[in-house]
């Protein structure tokens, strides 16, 4: 019987979050968690790599899962909200990589 109250108490917890998540920017922006780097210009950040949970031998792995043989041609690897490793690829030479795309919208709309 305890169990059952415990699961319900999660369920009313849960929906009260997601619909005033859903409702209010600001709160979003608190239950919300961001995207971290876990690899970026050449540098793993072992910071993130800890406090996730990831293990080094992952994010080789997440590069072959999009066809990379190698890090060389990674920009940077984000950890998503959701859990999956997301792969920048380094823009061939005289172009930008989806990287410097976003980071240059970001600084222009400020």
């Amino acid at each position: 019987m305890r169990s059952n109250a415990g699961v319900l108490v999660l369920v009313v917890l849960q929906t009260i979050v997601s619909l005033t998540a859903a409702r209010s920017k600001q709160y979003y922006k608190i239950v919300t968690p961001r995207p971290k780097f876990v690899y970026r210009d050449g540098d793993f950040v072992w910071k993130t790599l800890y406090r996730q949970g990831i293990a080094e031998e992952e994010v080789p792995s997440a590069c072959r899962e999009v066809g990379m043989r190698n890090l060389g041609d990674v920009e940077a690897l984000v950890f998503e909200t959701r859990g999956q490793l997301s792969v920048v690829w380094r823009g061939t030479p005289g172009t930008q990589s989806s990287y410097e795309q976003r980071r240059w919208r970001e600084s222009a709309r400020v």
